[in-house]
């Protein structure tokens, strides 16, 4: 792919960044698979506006493009975030791999649509890349402790650990998230900002806070909560790098199979260390 003026392959997520404007374009590789279950979202434009107001994006306008031979959805709307207008292109391709391309521009004249679709219309897939390769390329390193064991790479800033072969819709068995920002964020006082970060996570707004203390993780200064909801637990561990992007490690289950495991999570937090 070749990104429009001005942006530049970005170190800290899979995909392209604008310094000076902080807009970014996310690469996200998925399996095969999904894409027939995203597909659904792209193929009508009421579909697409009622499937992310969920997730507080505004679609405006659904059209096909061509590339290559091909002729794929691209999607286009805005998201308020904290106070801020950020225009929204999003386009799904179907190859060797699935891969969702999310424009995310804050500043809304530095890019026409005419660049959106010149920039994709520049793609080529090539074969997926091995889950080890996708590993070394993360901007931390971590060991996975059993019975948690690494499944997926995503958006090259995170990294996906279950303790289960297949899908678990209930929640209920552990899983683990390592993920690194993909941009910087003014958070302030640590403490406040866990706990937000912590009832941001689906499922557990209205969680109760059962620890709460000051840490080393990956290194750095930073803050572990556990917090149940209902019959769910959530252990966190927060940290802010030095240049103002954060490192975050949340993992969520069932209460009591969490605390059978509350040992095998705080190994792996003890693994993490930052690439240099």
């Amino acid at each position: 792919m070749t990104p429009p003026a001005g942006f530049t392959l970005s170190n800290s997520f899979s995909g392209f960044e604008n310094l000076t404007t902080h807009s970014s374009i996310v690469i996200a590789e998925l399996p095969g698979d999904a894409y027939a279950q995203l597909q659904i979202l792209f193929t009508d434009a009421a579909i697409a506006k009622k499937g992310f107001a969920t997730k507080g994006i505004q679609i405006s306008k659904r059209q096909n493009i061509k590339v290559g031979a091909n002729s794929i959805p691209l999607l286009s709307g805005n998201q308020h975030i904290n106070g801020i207008n950020v225009v929204k292109y999003i386009s799904l391709l179907d190859g060797n791999s699935s891969v969702l391309i999310n424009y995310n521009l804050l500043n809304q004249e530095q890019l026409s649509e005419n660049d959106v679709i010149k920039s994709l219309q520049s793609i080529s897939l090539s074969a997926a890349e091995p889950l080890e390769t996708k590993l070394q390329n993360l901007p931390f390193k971590f060991t996975a402790f059993s019975p948690f064991k690494v499944v997926d790479v995503l958006l090259g800033s995170s990294a996906l650990l279950t303790t289960f072969d297949g899908s678990d819709p209930s929640g209920n068995l552990p899983i683990m998230v390592l993920a690194s920002s993909q941009a910087q964020h003014n958070i302030g006082d640590i403490k406040p900002a866990a706990e937000q970060f912590l009832k941001s996570t689906t499922g557990f707004q209205d969680a109760r806070i059962t620890n709460a203390q000051p840490v080393k993780f990956a290194n750095l200064d930073g803050y572990k909560i556990q917090a149940t909801a209902g019959d769910k637990t959530i252990v966190q561990y927060l940290a802010m790098k030095e240049d103002g992007s954060y490192l975050r490690l949340v993992s969520t289950g069932a209460t009591q199979k969490i605390t059978e495991l509350v040992n095998a999570i705080q190994l792996v937090a003890d693994s993490m260390t930052l690439t240099p």
